[in-house]
């Protein structure tokens, strides 16, 4: 990826960091909830002994599912470490991971949680061959790039495998979601709509819509504003004020 920033003040080209391996991790490690919304449970973790690797991240999102987000620092390295053996892992010792978690932010917070993991990568390459590698693949998995420019970090969805990913989820496929479902996936190719319980999250990086899906209507909450939508025109008078929260997102 070949990327160009102008600090329009200066009228300068913003220059490459090289930073070493353990400052990257650092700051990696400090931008994974402002910008991506990721909050750490435990971070180079022996989750097991069955997988003989650390897990790097081990996250909550913002829509309370866990994710496995593994780094990747220079070229040619391996699209996946272990994140596939531990999303199966989790799969089957739920418990466990119950257990980890209630130690870390406690008890309350299990109810709320899907256990059905997705996958983020973070690296500062992609190839067409890491894409397609992951694009089969029956798990929700991300491809993040990152870049360090000066002192800041540029943080670019390449590639998602899911536009869609309805874990457990319980709304009603009315037709005024399904007009919604259409227009948010035609904003772009980075749009994910991820459905649980009775809630459907729609985010690029991060969340920018939560839908509440009704038998015959749906609930939106967008900036702090809630709207309900009870026909297909109040849907269309909104799509501009979804598209405005899309693009600022």
């Amino acid at each position: 990826m070949d990327i160009k920033v102008i600090n329009l003040d200066k009228n300068k080209l913003l220059q490459l960091n090289n930073y070493s391996d353990i400052e990257k991790d650092k700051y990696l490690t400090q931008s994974l909830y402002p910008a991506l919304g990721l909050k750490i449970i435990v971070q180079d973790y022996q989750l097991t002994e069955e997988i003989n690797d650390k897990i790097d991240y081990l996250c909550l999102d913002e829509s309370y599912r866990l994710v496995i987000v593994e780094k990747r620092f220079g070229k040619n390295t391996r699209t996946i470490k272990s994140g596939l053996l531990f999303i199966d892992y989790i799969k089957e010792n739920i418990s466990k991971i119950k257990i980890l978690i209630s130690d870390v932010l406690g008890s309350n917070i299990l109810k709320e949680i899907c256990f059905d993991c997705r996958l983020v990568i973070l690296t500062e390459s992609f190839s067409d061959f890491d894409f397609s590698s992951i694009k089969y693949l029956p798990y929700n998995v991300e491809a993040i790039n990152y870049i360090f420019l000066e002192k800041n970090i540029v943080f670019v969805k390449e590639y998602q495998n899911k536009a869609k990913d309805y874990k457990n989820y319980r709304g009603y496929n009315n037709k005024i979601y399904m007009e919604l479902e259409d227009f948010l996936l035609s904003l772009g190719d980075e749009v994910n709509l991820f459905g649980y319980n009775n809630i459907i999250t729609a985010r690029k990086i991060r969340p920018f819509l939560y839908i509440f899906n009704n038998e015959d209507s749906i609930t939106l909450y967008l900036n702090n504003n809630q709207y309900n939508i009870n026909n297909l025109k109040e849907l269309e008078n909104l799509k501009g004020i979804i598209e405005k929260a899309y693009d600022e997102r």
